[in-house]
């Protein structure tokens, strides 16, 4: 089953690590989630560091190994 992503711009990360970053989205999410939306995400090893980031793509995935979900929408 293939799962949906999001492309987000991370706010306040250091130049070299200004890119666009893959997030899970949560099923609580799916609907009400675009382009253009606010998201909090965990970002770094740390699981506590969180940041707000803002989505730009949609995308899909076979496989959840290596991707954070989208802890809350924002907007």
């Amino acid at each position: 089953m293939k799962q949906f992503l999001v492309d987000v711009a991370i706010e306040n990360v250091a130049y070299h690590f200004d890119i666009l970053y893959g997030y899970l989205i949560p099923d609580e999410f799916k609907d009400e989630i675009n382009i253009g939306s606010r998201v909090l995400i965990s970002f770094g090893r740390s699981k506590n560091t969180r940041r707000q980031g803002i989505v730009f793509e949609f995308g899909k995935t076979d496989t959840v190994k290596g991707y954070k979900s989208i802890l809350s929408l924002l907007d």
